[in-house]
C-alpha cells in the first residue's frame, strides 16, 4: 500500500502518458497509459494507435481493469505504473 500512496503522490507531480509494451494472446501491442484528466489521481486509458483498450483505475487498494478482455493484466499495469515513477 506504501507504493501505492508514492504513486499517487508522484502522479500528481507529473503527469504524462506512460508507453507500455506488453503481450496477451500470442499477440504484442505497443501502447501508452494515458491520464484521465478531471477524473482523480488514479484513472488512466489504456491506447493503442489511438485505440481505446479500456481504462485501469485504482480502487481503494486493487487495480482495476473495466474491459474485459485485458482484465486479467490490471496489476501488471499498475505495478507497471508504480515502478516507472519510482
Amino acid at each position: 500500500m506504501e507504493c501505492k500512496n508514492i504513486f499517487i503522490l508522484a502522479f500528481q507531480v507529473m503527469p504524462q502518458n506512460i508507453p507500455i509494451t506488453f503481450s496477451h494472446k500470442n499477440k504484442t501491442y505497443h501502447a501508452t497509459l494515458e491520464q484521465v484528466h478531471g477524473a482523480g489521481n488514479n484513472v488512466w486509458h489504456l491506447m493503442c494507435n489511438n485505440y481505446y483498450l479500456g481504462r485501469l483505475r485504482l480502487s481503494g487498494t486493487m487495480w482495476c481493469f473495466d474491459e474485459k478482455e485485458f482484465h486479467d493484466l490490471a496489476d501488471f499495469f499498475g505495478d507497471y505504473l508504480i515502478a516507472w515513477y519510482q
